[in-house]
């Protein structure tokens, strides 16, 4: 009984230390998704190959993912801790968030840029995956 009470307050306490980093550490997680699920569209769009042209696309449009991702996680408020971790209504945030990301990511990739730094078709599977 002692050790479980004794564990019991020290996880109590690690969790409350560690509860600040809880938001940044989710908006780094979900970037590092998008950054994952666009770099396998890339793979799969250009026959399993990642040359050059296509690493530096990528790494071209990773700031540009970043900073939609946390605009629109923040704004849908995914980021501001307004459900519990995993209900659905998190889920549904997270899917209007993707959702939204991706459509965005569509647009500026198609009309932003002179020359497409990634496929459409990758855009379309990073916001899937």
């Amino acid at each position: 009984m002692f050790r479980t009470l004794a564990s019991r307050d020290w996880l109590m306490m690690t969790s409350r230390r560690f509860q600040k980093y809880a938001t940044p550490a989710r908006i780094l997680l979900d970037i590092l998704a998008w950054c994952a699920a666009t770099a396998t569209g890339i793979y799969l769009r250009l026959g399993l190959t990642f040359d050059r042209d296509a690493s530096s696309g990528f790494f071209k449009i990773v700031p540009l993912v970043i900073v939609l991702q946390v605009l629109v996680g923040t704004a849908v408020g995914l980021y501001r801790r307004k459900w519990r971790y995993g209900s659905f209504d998190e889920v549904a945030a997270l899917v209007i968030a993707s959702l939204l990301v991706t459509g965005l990511l569509y647009i500026l990739n198609a009309y932003y840029f002179d020359v497409r730094p990634i496929p459409q078709s990758a855009v379309i599977v990073g916001g899937i995956l």
